[in-house]
């Protein structure tokens, strides 16, 4: 190729040398002309630089051609090499598969876990509203029940004056509450109770007979109405406590509470002045009635019953917590009316 190249440069320079031979013949024959001459040398200017241009570009496209075909092998051993990249980059593309077909497992675990947690915390949520509407529709029945409900009067304390007033006014009957209740233990003999009352013409005070067992044993023991000393105990021996059949301390106490109430002159289940006279002789005994009497005293009095159990005790005095219960002097219990009758209640009547 280089020889040609060279020959073809040779032909090129023989073919101008023997333009320049035609140029000098031109300049040598007679009768030519100056400006022939010179466009002559225009023409050969112009024409020159024209040859040169292809003779260049002849030799440069058999260079070309040797160029290709010199990178030619260069392609062709890197197509030859190609197959062994293409091989490792196989293996290392299976490598990453296997990676990114094990990287979904964690994601999906990821997912699943995702999803369950939204699940739970949308079953939460149901829960949650659930509830809420529950709360409201109770609330709402509630407030729908609480409007259809009557109104109702509301207890309002007042003294028993007012109540005995306007009980006057309208001649209806009040009622005297007990300021404690009588317990379990005692009404279980409630029957006997009445029972017993209505064997001696009594029946009428059979709560005023509960008040006075709650008081006197709260319904424990044998002697519940603490009877053995009176004067009907005939069986057992008169001492605290020495009746130990409970029907004959019930039966015994009845009559006692009979013969005092007959003797104070007791008008009623609601004659309280003379039913605390009464009492204050089932605790003292029969003979204060006629102590009183001697006073001129027929209701109860608290300075009356000081004085007889001073003269009971033979002037003993008592400490003072129990002075507090009981009173001042050793002798019975000096406020026994006010404590049988706090767990007395009864109608009264007003005409």
């Amino acid at each position: 190729m280089k020889e040609d190249m060279i020959e073809q440069k040779e032909a090129a320079a023989e073919q101008g040398e023997n333009e320049e031979q035609k140029d000098v013949q031109t300049v040598t024959e007679p009768g030519a002309s100056v400006t022939e001459e010179n466009t002559a040398e225009e023409k050969t200017a112009e024409e020159i630089p024209q040859e040169e241009a292809k003779t260049e570009t002849s030799v440069q496209e058999p260079l070309k051609e040797e160029l290709t075909q010199e990178e030619k092998p260069t392609a062709q051993q890197e197509t030859e090499h190609t197959p062994q990249k293409t091989e490792e980059e196989k293996k290392e593309g299976a490598q990453e598969g296997t990676r990114t077909e094990k990287a979904p497992n964690v994601s999906e675990q990821t997912k699943r876990k995702k999803t369950s947690g939204k699940k739970k915390k949308s079953r939460r949520k149901k829960q949650y509203d659930r509830m809420l509407v529950m709360v409201r529709i109770i609330c709402v029945l509630s407030i729908i029940a609480f409007c259809c409900i009557p109104d109702r009067e509301k207890p309002v304390s007042v003294e028993e004056s007012v109540v005995e007033e306007t009980a006057k006014e309208l001649r209806l009957p009040t009622i005297k509450r007990a300021e404690k209740e009588i317990n379990e233990h005692c009404e279980s003999y409630r029957t006997q109770v009445e029972q017993m009352a209505a064997r001696y013409g009594i029946p009428q005070y059979t709560d005023l007979l509960m008040a006075l067992m709650m008081q006197e044993s709260a319904g424990k023991g044998l002697d519940i109405m603490q009877s053995s000393e009176g004067a009907f105990n005939t069986r057992y021996p008169r001492v605290p406590n020495g009746i130990t059949d409970i029907s004959y301390s019930i039966e015994c106490g009845v009559q006692e509470l009979k013969e005092a109430l007959v003797k104070a002159g007791v008008e009623g289940p609601d004659d309280i002045p003379r039913i605390e006279q009464a009492l204050q002789a089932y605790n003292f005994g029969i003979r204060y009635l006629d102590f009183s009497e001697e006073k001129g005293v027929t209701g109860w009095n608290e300075q009356i019953a000081a004085e007889y159990a001073e003269m009971a005790s033979n002037g003993r005095t008592r400490d003072e917590h129990d002075t507090k219960l009981m009173g001042k002097w050793d002798y019975g219990d000096q406020f026994y009316p006010e404590h049988v009758l706090r767990y007395y209640a009864l109608p009264v009547t007003q005409e």
